[in-house]
């Protein structure tokens, strides 16, 4: 007479399975929908140094099905927004610093670590870190 398995371990398998298969058919589906998940067309390099009498951008593109909406993050996960004469965020993706008098100067703006996010129907990517230094 043969072993029977524990019911936990008989569960964890059927779970697995069920996982498997759900991955297997939602592919096709995302496929012929003509979803696709956004990937980076340009992706920020990891520093941006610049001092408060130049300003500096940073751009971040990227390309799906539909196309993403593409927004900053900050490290906390938090949606970077704008900060009048400090952070200008674009739709089209590019993070501007302006020029500012350092009497101005802000660390959670200027010394900040930046997330590009990108995000459509499909799903949703991070780019690399980008440490923020002026």
């Amino acid at each position: 007479m043969g072993l029977l398995e524990p019911p936990c371990l008989v569960l964890e398998k059927a779970l697995l399975l069920g996982a498997l298969l759900l991955a297997v058919l939602a592919t096709p589906l995302l496929a012929t929908s003509g979803l696709r998940v956004p990937t980076f067309l340009l992706e920020p390099a990891p520093r941006l140094l610049f001092g408060n009498d130049t300003g500096a951008q940073v751009t971040c593109t990227a390309h799906g099905s539909p196309p993403p909406l593409v927004t900053w993050v900050l490290r906390d996960g938090s949606l970077a927004t704008q900060v009048p004469g400090l952070r200008k965020i674009s739709g089209n993706g590019t993070l501007h610093f302006p020029p500012f008098l350092a009497q101005y100067y802000r660390t959670d703006v200027h010394e900040a670590t930046y997330r590009c996010r990108a995000s459509n129907e499909a799903g949703t990517v991070l780019s690399r870190n980008v440490q923020v230094h002026a």
